[in-house]
């Protein structure tokens, strides 16, 4: 086998793929929303995420009482289509984000287990979604639970890199 350099080379690339599988990246975008801008760009601090380049990490929302901070989630479920979403007053006083309606079939919305008052939206892949399915609500209440708006969010689902799955210790 040393002999032929390139039969090395693919049976060394059959070997590693073996005990490896990859995925697409896969975001969720809010590029495009009404009232929505996208604050920061940059490539996700993950694992094993290769041929990524720079996309949306961090977008915002700004109403008259209060402000809408989306994050691309670098922890939770990293390589799942996620986005963290925390809200502030103007004076920067954290408020409660909860979901405004039923999840939707492929949305999922969960409190945040890391930051107090966020909320975690979840998308699980359903290839034949409609853009009148791609959409989230969220509410946002003031300290003593009053509403204070509510918004329904558009988004799109953006492929980006690669990410690889290991069976290798």
């Amino acid at each position: 086998m040393a002999r032929n350099p390139q039969i090395a080379a693919s049976v060394s690339l059959l070997l590693l793929l073996s005990a490896c599988a990859f995925s697409r990246y896969q975001y969720l975008s809010l590029e495009g929303a009404p009232g929505i801008s996208v604050q920061r760009r940059g490539t996700p601090d993950l694992p094993r995420l290769h041929w990524v380049s720079a996309c949306p990490v961090q977008y915002s929302l700004k109403r008259a009482t209060y402000h809408l901070e989306f994050f691309v989630p670098s922890e939770s479920y990293p390589y799942l289509p996620t986005l963290q979403i925390r809200a502030r007053t103007l004076d920067g006083l954290p408020l409660t984000v909860t979901r405004q309606h039923e999840p939707r079939r492929c949305v999922s919305t969960y409190t945040s287990e890391s930051v107090p008052g966020a909320l975690d939206i979840g998308w699980f892949t359903c290839r034949e979604a409609t853009p009148e399915e791609t959409w989230f609500s969220v509410a946002v209440l003031d300290e003593s639970g009053a509403l204070l708006g509510a918004e329904r969010i558009p988004f799109t689902v953006e492929a980006n890199g690669f990410y690889w799955f290991t069976d290798l210790p």
